[in-house]
């Protein structure tokens, strides 16, 4: 099934066109994308090993994707994380830690906090063929052996100091 997107300028205002993912994007042109981090109360973050024949594919990532056409960042977030790891979150519980542009996107990241048991996570298989939960350690090894996307930022330098304490909830 075909894949759009929503074209935005560089200060991220949605232009009127859409772009079918797998074609070339146009200099000046952005796309939503969206990066969710599971974040339980052992300070371990939820990671999934994407599929082999998919963009670097067996390497470890948070959940992620693009907006699809008519979505916004946190609507595009909550369906990724039930699509990839089969978890269905209320808007309100995930926190929008950090935006930034990259060259074609604007990637927005999201943290939720809460236990989850490892029986609530059902993998999409045509993405996700692993799972994990990892402390700062372990995520520090896995990207000492190349382990992890290329482009993810590491969860325990970046993002883990914008968590309010307030915010964490167990299933």
């Amino acid at each position: 099934m075909a894949e759009y997107w929503d074209i935005y300028n560089a200060d991220r205002v949605k232009i009127g066109r859409r772009h079918l993912r797998g074609e070339p994007i146009a200099d000046g042109d952005y796309h939503l994308v969206v990066n969710i981090w599971v974040y339980n109360s052992r300070q371990e973050v939820l990671l999934t090993q994407r599929h082999p024949e998919i963009p670097f594919g067996l390497k470890w990532a948070c959940t992620g994707g693009s907006a699809l056409v008519g979505e916004d960042a946190l609507t595009a977030a909550v369906r990724e994380t039930r699509e990839e790891t089969g978890l269905v979150f209320a808007p309100q519980e995930l926190i929008l830690v950090g935006q930034e542009r990259r060259l074609h996107s604007f990637l927005d990241t999201f943290v939720v906090c809460k236990d989850i048991a490892d029986e609530q996570i059902i993998m999409q298989p045509e993405e996700v063929v692993d799972f994990c939960w990892v402390n700062e350690a372990q995520y520090r090894k896995m990207e000492r052996e190349d382990l992890l996307h290329p482009v993810l930022k590491n969860f325990f330098d970046v993002y883990r100091g914008n968590l309010p304490k307030q915010k964490r909830s167990a299933v």
